[in-house]
């Protein structure tokens, strides 16, 4: 099929067209796009955003069928914005897309998250890859459609070829032990299908997914209060080594026997289902307990220069392990929401809200 449309297209645009030229730009201006999408969720992503993009905000927006609009934001979220643009008299707005609404069980998702629908170059975009400046290729609509169908299957090749390769094929029996696990633990039914743990499991990415998810269907953050779980959290992100000994209150004890517990067990699974994996190597590598007792008395309160004569553990190695834990909440925060807990919900925000003052958490320690 691949050479019948590369064929279509040499006789169809061959003889009026460098069609290598073409090929070339059509795939520039798809890394273009791609890379721009990108920027644009950094930008989102970015603490700044909510900032600089609040309502009232006067900005220029620019879209294919209104470019240079100056436009006021009326509404904000963490991923969108809602703006209110100055259009011409003549201009009328594009027909929103449709498409069949589905409905899918809760059980069921991808471990790899969603992937979009990738939509080919349009005509109408061709005249602004390169800036609305610049006279560029004009290219048919048929010849648009062709190139993105010869990309699409020149990517399926592509990806198969690496799917058959000798490499994947030797990493085959590790994903079928590793799917062996997930099995097991729960995450994944014996169809194949996502259950919630694994739904949970997708909402972690800081630290061992695990390890934490396994710490949250256990219920052992459930009784702790929320300067307890950031403590407990701690251990999951804090990589450095450590002399000093460390003094936890018996709660806390508990909590740091009870996670060694879990990552043991999930160490032994894994040894079970035949991978390479040392369960004591295993708890090494993911688990710290040196920064508990720092964690917990910031979460509480203490002074930071009174932190810092707990360990002896530099102060900007405590800085980054204090933003990574908050990462770590939000992603909690984020299962409790999918498994329906409000309560432990409400507790990860309070945690969250409890790390976050004083120099940890300033814009610049320059000018705190």
């Amino acid at each position: 099929m691949l050479a019948r449309l590369e064929d279509e297209l040499e006789q169809t645009h061959g003889g009026h067209m460098d069609l290598d030229q073409v090929q070339l730009f059509y795939e520039l201006s798809q890394e273009s796009k791609m890379m721009e999408k990108h920027l644009v969720q950094m930008i989102l992503n970015s603490k700044y955003a909510a900032t600089a993009l609040c309502i009232g905000r006067v900005v220029v927006i620019s879209t294919a069928d209104l470019p240079d609009a100056v436009a006021i934001v009326l509404q904000g979220t963490v991923k969108s914005f809602v703006a209110l643009a100055l259009c011409p008299p003549a201009f009328s707005p594009p027909v929103a897309p449709t498409k069949r609404l589905e409905f899918q069980p809760l059980t069921r998702g991808s471990l790899g998250g969603g992937m979009s629908k990738p939509v080919g170059l349009k005509v109408g975009d061709v005249g602004s890859l390169l800036g609305k400046h610049y006279v560029v290729l004009e290219l048919p609509e048929s010849c648009v459609d062709l190139l993105t169908q010869i990309s699409k299957l020149r990517n399926y090749v592509a990806a198969m070829t690496a799917a058959l390769s000798n490499h994947s094929l030797s990493l085959f029996p590790d994903f079928q032990q590793r799917l062996q696990v997930l099995t097991r633990l729960g995450y994944i039914a014996k169809d194949n299908t996502v259950q919630v743990k694994g739904r949970v499991a997708c909402e972690v990415n800081t630290c061992e997914e695990l390890i934490l998810t396994e710490i949250i269907f256990e219920n052992v953050l459930a009784s702790l209060e929320p300067e307890e779980i950031v403590s407990v959290l701690s251990a999951l992100i804090f990589q450095e080594k450590t002399q000093h000994a460390t003094t936890l209150t018996p709660r806390l004890m508990d909590a740091q026997k009870t996670v060694q517990a879990i990552a043991t067990s999930l160490g032994l699974i894994q040894l079970e289902a035949q991978l390479e994996i040392d369960p004591h190597e295993y708890v090494k590598s993911t688990l710290n307990f040196g920064l508990m007792e720092v964690v917990y008395e910031w979460s509480r309160g203490m002074p930071f220069q009174s932190i810092c004569q707990l360990t002896d553990v530099p102060e900007g190695s405590i800085v980054r392990c204090m933003t990574r834990l908050d990462e770590v909440c939000r992603e909690v925060r984020n299962a409790a929401r999918v498994i329906g807990d409000p309560r432990l919900y409400r507790k990860m925000e309070i945690a969250s809200e409890s790390i976050k003052r004083d120099v940890v958490f300033a814009t610049s320690l320059y000018l705190s």
